[in-house]
């Protein structure tokens, strides 16, 4: 008898293994990446989604000053990052039953990630309320490294004493060259912004100059016949662009005027919306009616 006793604590400690077994098969999460190449300083986007298939909504927030997310990112020698931010930063977000829900994360606005290399990591999922449910994503990894400077700057914000460097870069992945913008505060040492702006072909350099309200003007080539024109603030912040071919008098090409305003002379502007709507409306010679003559 007591040797018949003793059997169902164990069964109930089987069941409960199996039913927490259960329910890690039943919520999933994936980290997606859109590339595993970055250049330094530029934020690395990181897609996660979580699947439930719980049977029940999942509400996940904050609990207890610990955050529902986390991450895990190795660089290239094994070592574990150090987060950049402290407590739970992460907004609440209910995963209804049955349903996938996404949101895109800046892996590089949580750890330090500019320094050139290797890394490796994984996003934790953890319901609040119950330390036992705790979700890791699959493992990806990707690399961070240097770019070619092509035109540097210096400027002035509010004054000599708080200077800043706009820079253009350009950067080579999957056989296709992308020109970045990156503007740095060089009194803080700090890189405010860097990122693509497109595809660039370099058999003609890209040409920049600064205007008199200190903003970058550069205009480069995205196609054999087509530049595009683009202004960058001292913040970093894009501010426009518009494209244009070659003209009467000769290629694009800048023209600061005497008042400090930057303008393209040489060209005319182009619209590629206005140019694919008026080859749709061009009818091939197969297309057009037949007549029969009698």
């Amino acid at each position: 008898m007591p040797r018949g006793r003793n059997i169902f604590p164990l069964l109930l400690i089987l069941g409960l293994a199996a039913s927490a077994a259960g329910l890690h098969g039943q919520v999933q999460v994936s980290l997606r990446l859109e590339r595993d190449q970055f250049v330094a300083h530029e934020a690395v986007l990181a897609s996660l989604t979580i699947t439930n298939r719980s049977g029940r909504d999942i509400y996940l927030h904050s609990d207890k000053g610990q955050s529902w997310l986390d991450f895990v990112i190795k660089n290239q020698r094994g070592t574990p990052l150090t987060s950049l931010q402290r407590g739970a930063g992460f907004k609440a977000v209910n995963v209804p039953a049955g349903r996938s829900v996404s949101q895109t994360v800046n892996l590089s606005s949580l750890y330090p990630l500019s320094s050139y290399g290797r890394y490796a990591g994984y996003a934790v999922v953890r319901i609040p309320g119950d330390g036992q449910n705790v979700f890791s994503s699959n493992r990806l990894s990707f690399n961070v490294t240097k770019a070619r400077t092509l035109y540097s700057q210096r400027i002035g914000v509010g004054g000599v004493s708080n200077p800043r460097e706009y820079r253009l870069l350009t950067f080579s992945r999957k056989g296709k060259t992308h020109l970045y913008v990156q503007v740095e505060d060089l009194k803080r040492g700090r890189i405010l912004q860097t990122y693509s702006v497109g595809e660039v072909l370099t058999f003609r350099q890209p040409h920049a100059t600064v205007d008199g309200a200190n903003n970058l003007h550069f205009l480069y080539l995205v196609s054999p016949t087509v530049f595009t024109h683009a202004v960058v603030n001292p913040e970093g912040k894009f501010l426009g662009s518009e494209q244009f071919k070659r003209g009467a008098t000769g290629e694009p090409r800048l023209v600061t005027f005497a008042n400090g305003e930057v303008q393209v002379g040489g060209g005319v502007p182009y619209d590629p919306a206005a140019a694919r709507a008026r080859r749709g409306t061009v009818r091939k010679l197969s297309e057009r009616p037949k007549f029969a003559y009698r």
